[in-house]
C-alpha cells in the first residue's frame, strides 16, 4: 500500500504483518516493512517502537542520531537500530531505502553480537546479497501473496547473517583498518577495547576481527601486544627505567605478563634484550 507519511513521495510503499503466535515464539518475523523515497523533510523520532529496524540505503543519504553521535547512511550501507530504545533518524536532502521492522526470540542476541554496545550498527558497504534478500522478503507483501512465515524467517536470518555478521570484506577500504592501526599506535599504553575498535569502523566485533586479520595478518589482540612489545623494545634500549615501569608504560597489567609476552615474541627476556 502507498505510504502516507510526511516526507515520503507517492512512490513509497509500506506493508504491515500480524505474526501468528507460533511465529512469535519460534521465528524472526516482520511487523511492517517497505520501500521509501523521501525528501528533506522526512524525519522519525520515537521513544520506543518494540522491534528492531533494518535500513538499507539505495540512494541519497540518511542520518541516525544516538547519544550525541551521528551515523551517516550512504548508498549501499546497512543499518540496524534497537527501536526498543529511543531512536531518531532523518533524510539528508533526499533518501531512498528499503526497511524492515522485525523481531523474534533471537533478534536481540543477533543485535548484541553485531553491536555489543547496543548502539545502532552500520555496515558501510553491505554485500550485494542484502538487496536481493530484501527484495525476496518484500515481494510477497507487495504482490499480496500468501505469506510463508517460515520462509520469511529464513530470509531474515540470511539477511542478518550476510549484512551484520559477515558482510563483504573486499568492499571495505583499507582506510578503515589503517585508522584502527593508527589508534592502536597512539593508545598502546592505555586499555584498548575490541568493541571500541569495531565501533570506530562501524563493524561488528566478529567482522572487524576477520577484516583486521586479513589486512594485517594478526588478530586485533595479537597486533596490540606486538605494538606494545615494539614500544617496550625502544624504552629498554633508550632509557634506564626498571622493567616493571616499562611494563606499566607499555600497557601491560603486570611485570609478569609483560615478561611472558616479551619472551614469547622475541625469544628473550627484557633484561637479556637490554643487555645485548
Amino acid at each position: 500500500m502507498k505510504a502516507v507519511i510526511t516526507g515520503t513521495t507517492m512512490n513509497s510503499n509500506i506493508y504491515y504483518h500480524s505474526a501468528s503466535p507460533a511465529a512469535k515464539n519460534i521465528f524472526f518475523f516482520p511487523l511492517c516493512l517497505g520501500c521509501f523515497i523521501c525528501g528533506a523533510e522526512y524525519k522519525v523520532e520515537r521513544r520506543s517502537y518494540d522491534s528492531f529496524l533494518l535500513l538499507h540505503t539505495k540512494a541519497g543519504a540518511g542520518l541516525v542520531e544516538h547519544n550525541g553521535k551521528l551515523l551517516h547512511l550512504r548508498p549501499g550501507s546497512l543499518c540496524v537500530i534497537d527501536c526498543y530504545n529511543p531512536h531518531k533518524y532523518h533524510s539528508l536532502s533526499s533518501w531512498e531505502f528499503s526497511w524492515i521492522h522485525f523481531d523474534g526470540p533471537l533478534a536481540r542476541p543477533y543485535f548484541k553480537l553485531a553491536s555489543p554496545s547496543g548502539e545502532p550498527f552500520a555496515n558501510r558497504s553491505a554485500p550485494a546479497s542484502v538487496e536481493r534478500i530484501l527484495s525476496q522478503i518484500i515481494d510477497p507483501f507487495s504482490k499480496g501473496d500468501r505469506i510463508n512465515e517460515a520462509q520469511i524467517s529464513r530470509l531474515i536470518t540470511d539477511l542478518l547473517t550476510d549484512g551484520m555478521l559477515c558482510g563483504n570484506e573486499e568492499e571495505y577500504t583499507p582506510d578503515v583498518i589503517d585508522d584502527a592501526i593508527a589508534y592502536i599506535a597512539q593508545n598502546a599504553p592505555n586499555p584498548i577495547s575490541l568493541v571500541k575498535l569495531a565501533d570506530m569502523a562501524s563493524m561488528s566485533t566478529f567482522h572487524f576481527g576477520r577484516v583486521f586479520k586479513k589486512r594485517t595478518g594478526f588478530r586485533p589482540h595479537e597486533y596490540i601486544i606486538r605494538t606494545r612489545i615494539d614500544l617496550a623494545k625502544v624504552l629498554l634500549k633508550t632509557t634506564h627505567s626498571r622493567v616493571r615501569q616499562i611494563a606499566h608504560e607499555c600497557g601491560f597489567g603486570s611485570e609478569a605478563s609483560f615478561c611472558t609476552s616479551f619472551k614469547k615474541s622475541t625469544g628473550q627476556t627484557p633484561s637479556s634484550f637490554r643487555a645485548e
